[in-house]
């Protein structure tokens, strides 16, 4: 029986999964199994893998969403802890090591989690929930008129805006942490069950769980087939003391290797991007707002999530998608009057695909004067960006005109069809 077993879910990752298993062959920690589940790949990634390790099981299957793989490599496992990794990403080589000493050091606790940074490509990383818990979750808590991620009176730390106690690393892991060139870590912990009503708080691959917390956990929902890593964690966090070791342990890609695009793209992302705000949208319904529809604050942030869903889907060409959000999210928004307004803006556009490019470019208006407004651009960057949208836009404009027109000349007035929406 194997220390730790590894879930790894892959769908056509031929460009990023050596990588990723490499960085597990480099852990400190050397007793574990890799359970690689291939979700249909239509690439050489199961055959490019396949002999990398005598560690290594692959078990291929028909294409069926991430939930569903990561539940097949979950009963493959039997390790006495449980750990996952993304096949286009990586963990650093103290990841293992430093989890599984603070997991025999507090065998009361279920699980651990870390810092993971995103790798943006060019030498830019984000740190992850670093940026969550300290600007982008505070500035909608702000907005809604929320007091529940305040920092303590006299506290600058922003991960104390979501837990409760902060201690340095014990000596289980003083010795790990030094061997790294990261300093000032700190173990958090505390219940933080609700504060998943904002959205993510860790990520799924910087954490390691024993097999007491799957076994009440449970298996992954496949009712959401982009984000049922956030219900997992959230449900962690509702069954167990949550415990966050501020450390970076893993690196997520936005490239591969070399440099270029991923061959596909991450789920949260690209096409999907809608079905994984849906996604989002129904686990804090599920999860809060469906046991407390008169609470005022879940309430607002879940039209929030409504009218935030709404601009995605306008991005991606879903205008009457958009307009139902629209609609739902007027009940309780306290963004009512740009709500109204981006409904005004939908309905005075019918036809789809010129929405979703007026809103495509004036969403990208709208970001290039915010990197003005931080100084990362100057006005004649911002004319010159915008200038180039607002010509796009009118030559789109002029070429779907010009479509319409020459299809609406090869018919009979008799056969000329309703005007309908375009998906």
């Amino acid at each position: 029986m194997p220390l730790v077993s590894i879930v790894m879910p892959t769908f056509n990752r031929a460009d990023t999964i050596r990588r990723a298993i490499a960085s597990i062959q480099a852990q400190s920690v050397r007793d574990w199994e890799l359970i690689v589940v291939d979700d249909g790949s239509i690439d050489d990634t199961a055959a490019l893998i396949a002999g990398m390790d005598p560690r290594l099981k692959i078990i291929r299957q028909e294409n069926r969403g991430s939930a569903v793989a990561r539940n097949t490599g979950l009963r493959q496992s039997t390790g006495k802890y449980i750990a996952f990794l993304d096949s286009d990403d990586e963990w650093l080589p103290h990841h293992l090591e430093l989890c599984l000493a603070f997991l025999r050091a507090h065998p009361e606790e279920a699980f651990v989690t870390t810092i993971f940074l995103e790798d943006l490509g060019q030498g830019r990383f984000v740190n992850h929930p670093g940026i969550e818990i300290s600007e982008w979750h505070p500035s909608l808590a702000k907005r809604i008129g929320s007091h529940m991620l305040d920092l303590p009176a006299g506290e600058t730390d922003p991960y104390l805006r979501v837990y409760p106690s902060r201690q340095p690393i014990g000596e289980w892991g003083q010795q790990i942490v030094a061997r790294t060139p990261f300093r000032e870590v700190f173990h958090y912990s505390g219940r933080i069950f609700e504060h998943f009503r904002w959205g993510f708080l860790m990520g799924l691959p910087p954490t390691v769980m024993t097999r007491e917390a799957f076994e009440t956990t449970g298996f992954f929902d496949t009712g959401y087939y982009i984000a049922s890593d956030f219900g997992y964690t959230a449900q962690l966090g509702r069954h167990f003391r949550t415990n966050f070791l501020s450390i970076p342990s893993y690196i997520k890609h936005e490239l591969a290797p070399a440099g270029n695009r991923l061959g596909e793209d991450h789920l949260a992302k690209g096409k999907t991007q809608p079905e994984f705000n849906k996604d989002m949208l129904r686990w804090i319904e599920e999860l809060f707002w469906n046991d407390r529809p008169q609470d005022r604050e879940l309430s607002e942030l879940r039209s929030h999530k409504q009218f935030y869903l709404a601009k995605t889907d306008l991005i991606h060409g879903l205008r009457d998608e958009a307009l139902r959000s629209l609609d739902e999210a007027m009940n309780n928004s306290p963004e009512r009057w740009q709500v109204l307004s981006l409904k005004l803006f939908v309905k005075l556009i019918p036809d789809p695909e010129l929405c979703q490019r007026a809103f495509v470019t004036m969403f990208k208006v709208s970001y290039t004067w915010e990197l003005f407004l931080r100084r990362e651009i100057t006005i004649g960057g911002i004319i010159r960006k915008s200038l180039k949208h607002l010509l796009a836009t009118i030559r789109d404009f002029r070429h779907s005109s010009r479509k319409r027109v020459e299809q609406g000349s090869a018919l009979t007035p008799q056969r000329i069809p309703k005007s309908r929406q375009l998906h």
